[in-house]
C-alpha cells in the first residue's frame, strides 16, 4: 500500500493515475470528491455488496478517502481481504500522514511519498 501525500495541485493524483494501465472510474479509480464514487462506496463497496475493483483488477487507486470517517479501518479491511493480489495507492493531503503517527495503518504501508518531492519555485 503506497501512500502518495502532499500540498493540494501539484499531481498527486495525477501520477497515481499513470500506475493504472486503464483508468475505471468507479472501479479502479475512486475519488472521494466525486459524488459518483462516493455513493458507488458508501452504498456497494464498502457495505459488500460489491467486490472491490471488479474482476481482475491488481491497482485501485483511493483519491482523498481520508475525507470518509472510517477510512483507515476500511483500507486496513480492504488490505486484509485481497492481499496480495492487489496493489493500493492512497493519495491525500498531509491529513495522511500515517505513516509515522497512526497505529491502525502503519503496518501496511509499504511507502510513504510525499508529492513532489522538491518544493514548488512559486
Amino acid at each position: 500500500m503506497v501512500f502518495l501525500t502532499g500540498p493540494r495541485q501539484v499531481g498527486k493524483t495525477t501520477l497515481a493515475q499513470s500506475f493504472l494501465p486503464k483508468l475505471l472510474p468507479a472501479i479502479n479509480y475512486f475519488n472521494w470528491d466525486i459524488l459518483q464514487h462516493r455513493k458507488v462506496l458508501a452504498t456497494r463497496i464498502f457495505p459488500g455488496k460489491e467486490p472491490l475493483g471488479g474482476k481482475d483488477q491488481e491497482v485501485i487507486i483511493f483519491d482523498e478517502i481520508h475525507k470518509y470517517p472510517r477510512w483507515k479501518n476500511t483500507l486496513k479491511g480492504f488490505f486484509d481481504l485481497h492481499e496480495p493480489k492487489a496493489r493500493w495507492i492512497v493519495t491525500g493531503s498531509a491529513m495522511l500522514d500515517v505513516y509515522r503517527r497512526d497505529k491502525i495503518l502503519s503496518w501496511v504501508v509499504t511507502s510513504a511519498i510525499t508529492w513532489p518531492p522538491f518544493p514548488s519555485p512559486n
